[in-house]
């Protein structure tokens, strides 16, 4: 069976294009420098560490809860559909469904094989990307902080599934939070 898990996180600045922005803090290492209508970036690598490939849709969610297998969560709005949500998908200097490259100096290669993810900014929710074992990909995420967030609030952010690999749409397992 696949064995996905969310292995890798890692903020950025928008300030270029996929290969060439400069982060915005360490690989896993929370930010709390982010006020309300930043635009920010956020990307993730999932790798297949299981027996069998996996094609699947990934999404981005956040909640205010630690703990990604058991608190709830919520789909990061499409951009224009943000209403009363803390945060909104957003356009940045990102190119909407293109493929992610293995950007030099960003997210520590979880596996052997690299899997080109792509670059969301529109809607939170990927295309199939199919990951044999052992490979891995990465998705870079663009959304606002909206007025509808709490200062002071800690948010937590996760990929997910919209076909429910393992329960609810979780990965395997998440090694950040």
């Amino acid at each position: 069976a696949p064995a996905l898990t969310q292995s890798h996180y890692r903020w950025r600045l928008d300030d270029g294009n996929e290969s060439a922005a400069n982060w915005g803090g360490n690989e896993d290492t929370a930010t709390s420098s982010v006020g309300l209508s930043t635009l920010v970036r956020l990307r993730m690598e999932v790798n297949n560490a299981g027996t069998a490939s996996s094609s699947q849709q990934y999404l981005l969610e956040y909640g205010t809860g630690s703990n990604p297998l058991a608190d709830t969560w919520t789909t990061i709005p499409a951009l224009g559909s943000c209403s009363t949500s803390p945060f909104c998908m957003a356009a940045s200097s990102l190119s909407e469904g293109v493929a992610t490259t293995n950007v030099a100096s960003g997210l520590t290669d979880a596996d052997t094989s690299f899997i080109a993810g792509l670059q969301k900014e529109s809607n939170a929710t990927t295309t199939h990307i199919s990951l044999d074992t052992p490979h891995f990909t990465e998705i870079e995420y663009a959304f606002q902080v909206t007025s509808n967030a709490t200062a002071g609030t800690a948010y937590y952010f996760r990929l997910a599934t919209t076909t429910g690999n393992g329960v609810s749409g979780q990965l395997n397992a998440y090694a950040v939070t």
